[in-house]
């Protein structure tokens, strides 16, 4: 199992560059030795934003009403039956 891991690990380690390498193990020494000493980071970083807002600007449409639909901006109304291969307007508005 161990010969496996370290098989899986030469395969993936092979394509990346030395850069990369040399950040995978700071940044996991760092957590450790972190957690050894137990220090936390420390964020002191001031909220500049301003608070989000929405507001509804276009009113949603029903897309059917009373036997039409409308999709599109193409309403057609079906009277009896409702024609799910209805093809009058294209596959999008079919599909």
């Amino acid at each position: 199992m161990r010969r496996a891991r370290l098989i899986t690990l030469f395969h993936t380690v092979r394509y990346l560059k030395a850069k990369q390498i040399y950040y995978r193990l700071f940044y996991t020494l760092r957590k450790r030795v972190r957690k050894a000493m137990k220090i936390s980071p420390v964020f002191e970083m001031e909220a500049k934003g301003l608070p989000l807002t929405l507001k509804e600007s276009i009113a949603p449409l029903p897309s059917y009403s009373d036997g039409t639909f409308t999709f599109l901006n193409l309403a057609h109304r079906f009277d009896e039956k409702i024609d799910w291969n209805f093809s009058e307007f294209g596959k999008l508005w079919t599909y």
